[in-house]
């Protein structure tokens, strides 16, 4: 992770994560020093370990007949949608019901590392920040143009003349 005065630039996914247990979770400065000697050590194999169960997930999401299924499964979604639209009641009641499923996700000993309050209260700050339509929608459309650009290389090279 390199940083300057007014901005870090996070390189790989023990960054991030590092970036997020000091800054939203506010973890103990003991346990920010062990995780980047964690990172020395580790952060080769972690990053290579993900870069190949990413890629064996993409090979399997990328085959014809899935592929087919997900363009459908848009399709429909998008044009076809005649749900009624959901009442403010379900809407918060959905809402409720992720942010728990969102505190639930990692095992309970990060909870206990972070020191509880700290861990509802950065959970909830990055649930919050996924709450924002503008900002999902500009994520969507920045992981769309990746994967367009990784299954047809061609088109960003068309792009750049």
């Amino acid at each position: 992770m390199q940083e300057d005065e007014s901005s870090f630039h996070l390189e790989g996914v023990c960054d991030v994560v590092l970036y997020l247990v000091r800054e939203v979770w506010h973890a103990p400065s003991w346990l920010h020093s062990m995780l980047c000697c964690a990172k020395l050590l580790g952060q080769n194999t972690l990053e290579a370990f993900l870069d190949s169960f990413l890629c064996g997930k993409l090979e399997i999401v990328l085959r014809e007949d899935y592929v087919v299924d997900i363009i459908h499964l848009l399709r429909d979604t998008l044009f076809f949608d005649e749900d009624p639209p959901r009442t403010p009641e379900q809407i918060q009641e959905r809402s409720e019901e992720t942010l728990q499923e969102l505190i639930g996700f990692p095992p309970h000993i990060v909870a206990k590392l972070l020191g509880e309050d700290n861990y509802h209260e950065g959970m909830t700050t990055i649930f919050e920040a996924l709450q924002h339509p503008e900002l999902n929608q500009h994520l969507f459309f920045l992981l769309v143009d990746l994967i367009v650009n990784e299954v047809f290389p061609e088109v960003e090279k068309d792009s750049q003349r």
